[in-house]
Formats: structure tokens, C-alpha cells, sequence
């Protein structure tokens, strides 16, 4: 491979990288195209077998079900069960497609699927493949999907940062969407700009390049700030084939995939331009890339001449990435409002059931199958105080008329309090006294 030495495998993970599914379909539409000099394969790779039937560009072979009913249910501790029970399967059809130089793991941070699997997948394979590149393109998910999918984008990207990935390339779906109207409408255009950046990467470090920038020079840039970054790309059009402006315009806000500010952000950059050679002017080229490395580090430059108008691929990495700061924040505040409404339900049920405790023994019709049911319903409601940790033990059993009970009551209240004072765990001899007084 001139310019990247080896193989490429691409490894999609969950349809929901690109929502609707179609994403993966253009990458794998690409690929089978005899476009590249060195063989390139892509696997998609899911728990939710109808996701994968809408992969129509994908062969048959290139789809790996991994079989769990119809998904994970965005829950990330099955998806990671999965993996482990799947964990040969998975990798023995990635084995099948041989040895790689690089490895491209392009997954949703927000499904279950991609974001338990992919920080998983990754460690097997840098452990099997011992030289092998591994890139994960992370896409973030819109904002308005819900509580549930940002705890696992926040999950999941803290994760892959702990990996020993060579970088991340962030997609931000939320960002991306500005740009392109409603959820809806934004679908194919999202879908394009990240299978058109990364196709674009992929095919120039398969090229004979003018300035050569090898997968080496990729692997250094990915190494710089937080081991974050992202892409922009722009292709001139016919009344500007200007190329200093082709540059500039490919680091624009609408042009990149996650929102960052190359003069504030960037550590380390790549500029790759292709177009045909009497447009290629190099020394306008040089003159951008040094006033570009005055703002964003070492700027390595690769120049691919092949015919059309100029296009500008910019791969860059971040020293900050306050967006993903602002998902983490959002995440922390969605898990504890989660909470709190579980204790508010939970203190409702319990005044409920006090309540009913207190207006039955009141009346005195305590008979003995009665007592029996209140006594369950109150073990019952212990379980649901513990995980609010409600331990006011005279509130906890109105038993009055029942002096047995009454007992209970108090041996709980006096000795329990001791032995959870000593680490043990309150609710557990509470049941068991109730429990042994009950049955004197």
C-alpha cells in the first residue's frame, strides 16, 4: 500500500453510528469497488439482526449477527455480556480476513452494542494483532435522544479514552445537525459527511502522494493532546479553485464533524490535498500549512495529484474538547435525577403503606390472616426503602395491637442500631428478627 503500508479493516459496530442505517451501506458500497491497490475489508458487526438487513450494500459475508434476541436494549452490562459469550465468534471472522496494518472501529457511543462493544473489541484486538493501528471513529449522539443514550456516550467515551487505541475521531451527530436541518432531513447528509472524510482519508493513504504523509505521520498526529480529534473536508467548486481557500474552508465550523476551533484547540494537524496538477500550486500550499502550524502545532502536509478540481481532507487533534465535557456534565445530571425520582416513588409507596399500616391496627381487625399479609407487605417495603436508605425503624412497622410484633419492633429498633452502626447491613436483621418473632 504506497503511503500505508498493508491492509486496511473496517469494523462497524451498531447501525446507530449512522442513524437509519445507511452509513455503513456507503462505507461497504465504497470498499467493494476495486478503488484501492492494497485489499480493504469491512465487517458489520450487531446484536439486532434487523439492523443489519438494512445494510444494503453490505455482502452477506461482511454481516456478523451476534445472536441476543433483537438487541441489547441500550443497556451496556448486557452488551458487554454479549461480547464476552461472543468474544471467538467475533474475532475468528475478523481473523478470517487475515493480517492488518490498520483498523478502523467506526461505532455509535450511544446504542448498546457499540458502546459496550467497541472499547472490548478493541483491546482484543491491539492483544492479537500486535502492530496493528487501531482508529475509532466515535459518533455522539443528538442530544434530544435521551437520558439514557448520553450515560452510555459518557460510559463509553470514557472507556475508549482508556484504551490503548492509537486515537479517536469524534462525530458529533448533535453538532452536524445544525447544519442540516430537523433529525429527519439531517440523516443522509450526516451519514455522507463521515463516510465521504473517512473514504477520503483512507483512499489518500493508499496513494502515491506529491508530499508523502504515510500512516506513520497519521499515527503521530492521532498521539497529539487528548488523542481526540476530528475532520473537516471541502472540494473547491468551479468559480474558486483557489487553494489556500480550499484549506481554510475544510476547517470551518459547517465542514467538520465535531465542533473545535483549530487556533484554540488544536494540538496537532494533517492537511492532505488531491487535485490535478497545474491547480496544485506548492508553494501556496506550504505558505498555508506554516500559518496554519503557528496556531495548531506541526502540521504534516500530503499532496495526491489526480484530476478534478482541489479537495482539502483536514484530520486534526484537540488539547480540550469542551463539548464532551458538556455530555458528561449532562450525563451526571440525567443519572441523579433518575435517582432522585426512584427515592421520591419509593417514599410515596412507603407514606402509603404506613398509612394503611396505621388506619388497619386503629380499627383493630388484626386478625391472624390479616397479620400475615400486612407482615409481608411490610418485608416487601423494607426491600423498597433499602436502596433510598430510609432506616427510621419505629416508622417502619405499625403493629400495635400485636405485642409479638410490637417486640420485633423494638428489638430491632434498639439492637439493629447497633449492629448497623458495626457495618452490618440494617435491612437484612431487621427481616430476619420480624421474621423469627413472627414465627414464635
Amino acid at each position: 500500500m504506497p503511503g500505508c503500508t498493508g491492509d486496511t479493516e473496517s469494523i462497524n459496530i451498531d447501525e446507530e453510528t449512522y442513524p437509519g442505517g445507511c452509513g455503513a451501506s456507503k462505507l461497504a458500497k465504497y470498499y467493494l469497488r476495486p478503488k484501492f491497490p492494497s485489499r480493504v475489508e469491512t465487517l458489520a458487526i450487531n446484536t439486532a439482526i434487523n439492523d443489519l438487513k438494512e445494510l444494503r450494500f453490505t455482502t452477506a459475508k461482511d454481516r456478523l449477527h451476534v445472536a441476543n434476541l433483537h438487541g441489547v436494549g441500550a443497556n451496556r452490562n448486557v452488551g458487554k455480556q454479549a461480547f464476552m459469550d461472543n468474544r471467538d465468534m467475533i474475532m475468528g471472522e475478523i481473523e478470517k480476513r487475515g493480517d492488518f496494518d490498520i483498523a478502523f472501529v467506526i461505532t455509535s457511543t450511544s446504542g448498546g452494542t457499540g458502546s459496550s462493544f467497541s472499547p472490548l473489541l478493541i483491546n482484543e484486538l491491539k492483544r492479537r494483532y500486535r502492530n496493528i493501528t487501531v482508529i475509532t471513529v466515535a459518533v455522539l449522539p443528538f442530544r434530544e435522544e435521551g437520558s439514557i443514550y448520553l450515560q452510555n456516550a459518557a460510559f463509553s467515551m470514557r472507556e475508549l479514552m482508556e484504551v490503548e487505541a492509537e486515537g479517536i475521531i469524534l462525530a458529533d451527530n448533535q453538532y452536524m445537525k445544525r447544519f442540516s436541518g430537523d433529525i429527519a432531513s439531517a440523516y443522509d447528509k450526516i451519514n455522507n459527511m463521515i463516510a465521504q472524510r473517512l473514504l477520503f482519508l483512507i483512499e489518500s493513504l493508499d496513494s502515491e502522494m506529491l508530499s508523502v504523509t504515510d500512516l506513520g505521520d497519521f499515527k503521530t498526529v492521532m498521539n497529539g493532546g487528548l488523542r481526540i480529534g476530528t475532520m473537516g473536508f471541502y472540494q473547491a467548486d468551479s468559480k474558486n479553485l483557489s487553494i489556500k481557500d480550499a484549506i481554510e474552508n475544510s476547517l470551518k465550523p459547517v465542514n467538520l464533524l465535531y465542533p473545535a476551533n483549530v487556533a484554540d484547540d488544536a494540538a496537532r494537524a494533517m492537511v492532505i490535498i488531491q487535485g490535478s496538477r497545474e491547480l496544485l500550486d506548492v508553494d501556496e500550499i506550504t505558505k498555508e500549512v506554516e500559518r496554519l502550524s503557528a496556531s495548531a502545532g506541526h502540521v504534516f502536509k500530503g499532496i495526491v495529484v489526480r484530476k478534478g478540481r482541489p479537495k482539502v481532507l483536514s484530520v486534526f487533534t484537540v488539547a480540550s474538547a469542551p463539548e464532551l465535557e458538556a455530555i458528561y456534565a449532562q450525563a451526571a445530571r440525567g443519572m441523579q435525577d433518575e435517582k432522585e425520582k426512584r427515592c421520591r416513588a419509593r417514599k410515596q409507596v412507603a407514606l402509603q403503606l404506613d398509612q394503611a399500616f396505621f388506619h388497619s391496627a386503629a380499627a383493630g381487625q388484626l386478625g391472624f390472616e390479616m397479620r400475615t399479609k400486612l407482615l409481608k407487605i411490610n418485608l416487601m417495603r423494607i426491600n423498597a426503602l433499602d436502596d433510598c436508605h430510609l432506616f427510621s425503624i419505629p416508622a417502619l412497622l405499625y403493629f400495635h395491637c400485636n405485642p409479638l410484633l410490637l417486640l420485633g419492633n423494638l428489638l430491632a429498633d434498639t439492637e439493629l442500631r447497633g449492629k448497623a452502626a458495626d457495618g452490618t447491613h440494617l435491612r437484612t436483621h431487621l427481616v430476619a428478627v420480624t421474621s423469627a418473632i413472627y414465627h414464635q
